[in-house]
């Protein structure tokens, strides 16, 4: 006498797990497309207003690698912004975003080199400055260690009260090598924006 089994149902699980890797497969065969859509929205216009900008601020981070004098800087970044600032009323998106982040680091290097040779000492230096350290984590390059620049006697105790801070010593310690955190920081937004302006041709 034979046994009639049963037949097996398949178990829901195994389905779920069936229809979880097919939309994880569609979502990675759609994905690059969607991206290359995001990019393609830039119009011939403001492909050409993100090509200045960039192309403008580029001519700024050639000059900076000279070492320009601070009158020098200011006049270069006056120039710079004239150009860009026309031209982002034209960009949009994540366009906009990185061209904006890239000027906006040009311009708090300004304002830390403006600190620099207007403080008393390294300690009115850091502490007047401490904003741009907090948004760019800057940090003393000999210790390669965070400025923790909120707490006021811990700057009195790492750096020498009476130091005059555009002295040549403090200059090389700290504000050059910050300078160049701060313009790298361009650097980077400007080399994420041509990617960003490739992709979109």
């Amino acid at each position: 006498m034979e046994i009639t089994r049963p037949p097996v149902k398949s178990k829901p699980v195994m389905k779920c797990e069936f229809m979880l890797c097919v939309v994880a497969l569609l979502f990675l065969s759609v994905a690059p497309d969607v991206h290359a859509q995001k990019a393609a929205k830039l119009s011939p216009v403001q492909r050409q207003a993100a090509f200045e900008s960039i192309q403008t601020m580029r001519r700024l981070i050639s000059a900076v690698q000279v070492g320009p004098s601070f009158p020098q800087y200011e006049s270069l970044l006056i120039q710079t912004k004239i150009v860009v600032d026309e031209r982002l009323s034209i960009l949009r998106g994540e366009m906009r975003v990185l061209v904006s982040q890239a000027l906006a680091a040009f311009t708090d290097a300004h304002e830390l080199w403006r600190i620099a040779i207007n403080s008393e000492s390294v300690q009115h230096y850091i502490l007047y400055s401490c904003k741009i350290f907090q948004r760019y984590s800057l940090f003393d390059p000999q210790t390669i260690t965070p400025i923790n620049c909120s707490d006021g006697n811990a700057v009195s105790d790492a750096f020498p009260s009476g130091a005059r801070m555009y002295h040549t010593s403090w200059r090389q310690r700290l504000l050059d090598p910050q300078l160049g955190q701060i313009w790298a920081t361009s650097a980077e937004r400007l080399d994420d924006a041509q990617k960003l302006l490739a992709a979109s041709g």
